[in-house]
């Protein structure tokens, strides 16, 4: 470590004291850069709908829909001849053809049509819904999911520090309290969820509480406690779907420490622990799918009204034919500036990952003398990001790249692992990235000349 290191990341901090200072001091900056956002519920609070259907014992909207996006629709036609059709109109086949809940495509001619009526639903998973329902319960729809997601993101620096530290208690990592306190700075104000976390809305809401359990499950494998890690896991998974495929890293923990393969076949009990709660909160999701698209592995994105439906009943969900594009959202998007106002644009798809976060650049020439990082990288980072490069979406409208988010806290722990010297070169990065992400939390969804309106890549000022 440099003396320019040591000068300014200091080796030793109280954790606890320091753990309650990182969340007061994060919450209060966010709520200072909030604004009056803070002071009411989002133009997007899904999740509150999402509790008071589930508060009613139903799984549809049982408040009229407010105008905005991401709401879901099924339709149930009576057809003359006495069908009854449940599906959605599929524009790719032509005007007249619906696809009903069991995937088959029928043409139906409008003069048959009988009656008409339609369901509404949230297709986003249910666990911060969940994590909202007491809030809901007293507040209603006015429930605040600013201040929620707020102060949730709070506690996930908070999270963050402790768990740093327990990957130092373990071995994983010498790095100096001060030093973890500098991740932890990065990580709230230096990344994307800086934006995230100071506007509510449902999109972002389900980063910030798919983070909060993700910080939990790996604090779980650390600690080796299989039974949390599964729940854990399955929560994030509830929040965030990508993250059931960071579902390996528990496994690599136990090979890594107990001497591969039979270390493994020893942990037989260990593993029946991780998989139960975890396999539970699958099925429940599963059954809540059925019930509402009569498909366990459907959660109804293809029933959305938005207005890029017509790709996803081309292409699907995931193809390779949106791998260019979100490649460009991660890897190469960058502002547009100008000598004129408002001198810098940015597209709705946002700018590339290492721009908003630079200090990830230094991950490219790092090395790691535990081999468990490299089985972070393998089992958590790279199959997280690859099926968000895959998705019909590249996190359109936003910031930065938040789908990057669903793997963040893996490259805090990667970053704590290796061997980067946290000197000038850091701090500069650091720095750069604090201030760019200030720039999108102040201005993202405010000052809307910075972000011109249309769906674009490239395009001139």
């Amino acid at each position: 470590m440099s003396r320019f290191s040591e000068l300014r990341f200091p080796k030793t901090l109280p954790p606890g004291r320091t753990g309650l200072a990182i969340f007061l001091i994060t919450g209060l900056v966010y709520a200072l850069v909030s604004g009056n956002r803070v002071l009411s519920a989002s133009k997007n609070n899904h999740f509150a709908y999402l509790a008071r259907a589930h508060l009613a014992g139903t799984t549809r909207l049982v408040d009229p829909r407010p105008h905005g996006n991401d709401w879901a629709r099924v339709q149930t036609l009576t057809l003359a001849d006495g069908r009854v059709l449940s599906g959605t109109y599929w524009k790719t086949h032509g005007p007249n053809t619906f696809r009903t809940l069991s995937g088959d495509f029928v043409v139906v001619d409008p003069g048959t049509i009988r009656t008409r009526s339609e369901r509404w639903y949230v297709t986003f998973p249910p666990m911060p819904a969940w994590m909202m329902t007491p809030g809901v319960i007293l507040w209603g729809l006015h429930f605040n999911d600013v201040l929620f997601t707020l102060v949730l993101s709070a506690l996930n620096a908070m999270l963050l520090w402790f768990l740093l530290l327990l990957a130092r208690q373990k071995g994983l990592h010498e790095r100096s309290d001060g030093e973890l306190a500098a991740l932890v700075t990065l990580f709230a104000f230096g990344t994307v969820n800086f934006f995230s976390s100071v506007r509510g809305e449902v999109w972002y809401t389900a980063h910030v509480a798919g983070m909060t359990w993700t910080i939990l499950y790996l604090m779980a494998v650390l600690r080796r406690k299989p039974a949390w890690a599964g729940f854990f896991l399955g929560a994030a998974f509830l929040c965030r779907t990508p993250m059931l495929f960071a579902g390996l890293i528990y496994p690599a923990y136990v090979w890594h420490r107990d001497g591969g393969l039979p270390g493994i076949r020893r942990a037989w009990r260990e593993a029946l622990f991780h998989a139960l709660p975890l396999l539970g909160l699958i099925g429940l999701a599963m059954a809540l799918n059925f019930s509402r698209f009569g498909n366990p592995f459907d959660f109804g994105h293809q029933y959305l009204e938005i207005s890029w439906r017509r790709r996803m009943e081309q292409y699907g969900l995931f193809s390779a034919e949106y791998l260019s594009r979100n490649l460009s959202a991660m890897l190469t998007l960058l502002p547009r500036f100008s000598l004129s106002h408002p001198f810098v644009k940015i597209s709705p798809h946002g700018m590339a990952l290492w721009l908003t976060t630079p200090v990830f650049l230094l991950l490219l020439r790092a090395s790691w003398k535990d081999v468990f990082a490299r089985r972070i990288l393998l089992l958590g980072v790279l199959p997280v990001a690859a099926l968000a490069l895959l998705y019909q979406n590249s996190g359109f409208v936003q910031f930065g790249y938040r789908f990057s988010l669903d793997f963040t806290v893996f490259l805090m722990l990667l970053l704590a692992m290796s061997n980067i010297r946290f000197g000038r070169w850091f701090t500069a990065l650091l720095a750069f990235s604090i201030a760019v992400n200030l720039f999108g939390a102040i201005t993202f969804g405010r000052m809307h000349a910075f972000y011109p309106g249309g769906s674009f890549f490239f395009f001139v000022s």
